[in-house]
């Protein structure tokens, strides 16, 4: 059997073992992505100027710079799961996985099923190598008929293949 065919065979075995843990994903629907407002209305402002800051950074490719904006939003509005799924992006592309791991972890804490947040814990699942995990979030996706599961998909296609290559 060719290194192609093994991979392939465990991919195919992999999907199959996880099919059963998809229970864990019925029922829990994402939350919206609007966040109630704080008691300090200048604090949420200042938060949300804070992420909106962070973002332009990150388009520009800017990731060191937006971090601390995110991380800043963040302390500002405790609930704020976007600002710390984006601190978890913003780690990822700095290659800091273990504290994107732990970012987003805490927005799906504050937002169980935030979309966003389970595509890009899938990528820094498969930047750790990490292909049980990354699947399990490409399911909780899929079953939740979220069009970010396409996405992950596509990673982890990417990443199989990639594998398959070497």
């Amino acid at each position: 059997m060719s290194t192609s065919q093994v991979y392939k065979t465990v991919l195919a075995l992999l999907v199959l073992s996880l099919v059963p843990l998809l229970g864990f994903a019925v029922g829990t629907g994402a939350s919206s992505s609007g966040s109630s407002g704080s008691a300090g209305s200048v604090d949420t402002m200042t938060a949300d100027g804070h992420y909106n800051q962070g973002v332009a950074l990150c388009d520009a490719g800017r990731y060191s710079d937006a971090l601390p904006e995110f991380q800043r939003a963040a302390a500002l509005r405790s609930d704020f799961a976007e600002a710390h799924n984006m601190i978890g992006f913003t780690y990822r592309k700095l290659g800091k996985l273990k504290l994107s791991l732990q970012s987003y972890e805490k927005a799906l804490k504050l937002q169980p099923g935030f979309p966003e947040a389970h595509e890009y814990l899938g990528e820094t699942y498969l930047a750790a190598d990490d292909l049980l995990h990354a699947m399990q979030n490409y399911l909780f996706l899929k079953n939740a008929e979220q069009p970010h599961a396409q996405e992950l998909w596509e990673k982890i296609t990417g990443y199989v293949t990639s594998k398959v290559r070497t």
